[in-house]
């Protein structure tokens, strides 16, 4: 999920979680080799280093990833300790410019030697985190790399050497948990069942709930509008519950950050729980709500395939894999005995990322053979969700209609049926990064399937209508709403 928080609407960003991807790369990248080359040749020379070596060692990950091995087990671990303890520093330095309490940043994702390092902040200032996380790991680092100028091994390379790790050198990106409105749509109702039950004004009552279900909508518009700013975020409510309970619940995959009796950085295990009740309940996390409907997440999934192809069959397959698990046992019971082999391969090149190509070879299959069969199994995977989810969509929404339903629950239903064909929306919106034809085909499918009955009629004409809009700043479709 990276993404330049800069290009960000600051009118979006709000109940903001901000993930800060410290990736420590070079802006150069082709650079990042000679000289990690270097500083390894040096250390298994014998020759004295300073952590200014040791954390530029870091600055190509995937490089850092392939040679790590080459160097001594506690010599690793150091290395992993001093970027610990340098994102420790930045999110304390951070959070006290920010005016939050240290808690407001937290590590997410493994966090492993030669991996990414997630900083999730936890708290209302998007735009301004990022900047301050940025800035603050230029200054740390300019300080631990002002130790390059008696260091052995950098002063005898004849390249430029980084004095400091800035913003360019980062992936920095936003992952938001903004309110999707879905609790408070069920908020609102029940406040309205308790007033009928009161004796108050049913008119008072009726009009209340409209309003307070224009303002779910409207907070619904918002956070699609943000989740659609990044090409690399989970779209609709559904997205965001995956987020939450793959990441923030996992006690393994969310840590505070506290110091241990040596005053150096490490990370606590203990997820979103770890984290102060205060803290929590004002972000209203675990209230958020959520929808029922599965294509946005499957369709975010389809398009992170293809914008991050260039990756490698180990990442590409990580998300035929989500697709898989999302689908459960009907994955699978109209594939080819062919596809069913496919989807072994790609388990087996995700389960072994360094032999993944070979792992094809041995198949006979190369890197873009594997791609097609990937696509041709998620787009069907993808087209059979969507029409699954318009179907229960368009049943809700000519029952709904009836004139038996009560008034309260036909407000209540009708809102939430056009919030979760915004879910349908938000996943199209988000295939316009696959190839052309893949958003075509699962439209005219819609077209073919729901265009002969009013409901069906009116659900695919607000998706068709809406769709493109999402990407719009401008705020036409909450202008509609």
């Amino acid at each position: 999920m990276r993404f330049d928080s800069r290009s960000t609407p600051r009118r979006f960003l709000t109940a903001l979680w901000l993930a800060v991807t410290v990736a420590l790369s070079l802006v150069a990248p082709a650079s990042a080799d000679a000289l990690g080359e270097h500083i390894l040749a040096g250390i298994q020379r014998g020759e004295k280093y300073s952590r200014a070596s040791l954390l530029l060692l870091t600055q190509d990950l995937k490089w850092y990833e392939q040679n790590m091995n080459k160097l001594p087990g506690a010599l690793q671990d150091q290395i992993q300790r001093l970027r610990v303890d340098l994102a420790g520093q930045v999110a304390q330095s951070s959070a006290r410019q920010l005016g939050e309490a240290q808690a407001a940043f937290a590590a997410t994702g493994s966090w492993n030697p030669g991996r990414d390092m997630d900083i999730v902040y936890l708290g209302k200032k998007g735009d301004e985190a990022a900047q301050t996380i940025a800035r603050n790991y230029e200054s740390h680092s300019a300080s631990l790399l002002a130790e390059a100028n008696s260091d052995p091994i950098l002063k005898s390379y004849s390249g430029e050497i980084p004095r400091r790790l800035g913003t360019e050198s980062l992936a920095v990106c936003t992952t938001e948990l903004p309110n999707y409105g879905f609790e408070d749509l069920n908020k609102a109702y029940n406040q309205a069942k308790q007033a009928l039950a009161r004796g108050e004004s049913k008119d008072e009552i009726l009009a209340t709930l409209r309003r307070e279900i224009q303002q779910a909508m409207s907070s619904n518009m918002n956070a699609h509008f943000a989740a659609q700013a990044n090409p690399d975020y989970y779209a609709g409510a559904t997205g965001q519950d995956w987020f939450r309970k793959t990441y923030l619940d996992n006690p393994d995959k969310m840590r505070t950050f506290m110091q241990n009796e040596s005053g150096n950085w490490v990370l606590k295990p203990g997820g979103i729980q770890a984290v102060p009740a205060e803290i929590v309940e004002r972000l209203g996390f675990g209230s958020l709500g959520g929808s029922g409907v599965k294509f946005s997440k499957i369709a975010s999934d389809y398009a992170l395939f293809f914008s991050h192809m260039q990756a490698g069959p180990s990442d590409n397959a990580k998300y035929v894999l989500r697709v898989w698990k999302d689908m459960g046992l009907n994955a699978i019971q109209d594939l080819s005995d062919a596809e069913i082999k496919m989807l072994a391969l790609a388990k087996a090149a995700s389960n072994n990322p360094a032999r993944a190509s070979q792992i094809l070879a041995e198949a006979g299959l190369n890197i873009g053979d594997f791609n097609n069969n990937m696509s041709k199994i998620m787009l069907s995977w993808t087209e059979s969700q969507l029409v699954k989810d318009m179907d229960t969509l368009v049943t809700e929404l000519g029952s709904s209609s009836a004139k038996s339903v009560d008034e309260l629950d036909k407000l209540l239903r009708q809102a939430k049926t056009t919030m979760n064909l915004n879910e349908l929306v938000a996943g199209l919106e988000k295939l316009k990064t696959a190839p052309k034809e893949v958003q075509t085909q699962l439209i005219n499918r819609l077209k073919a399937k729901f265009g002969s009955t009013p409901a069906g009629i009116a659900a695919v004409n607000f998706v068709m209508r809406n769709l493109g809009l999402l990407g719009d700043s401008s705020g036409e479709l909450t202008r509609r709403i």
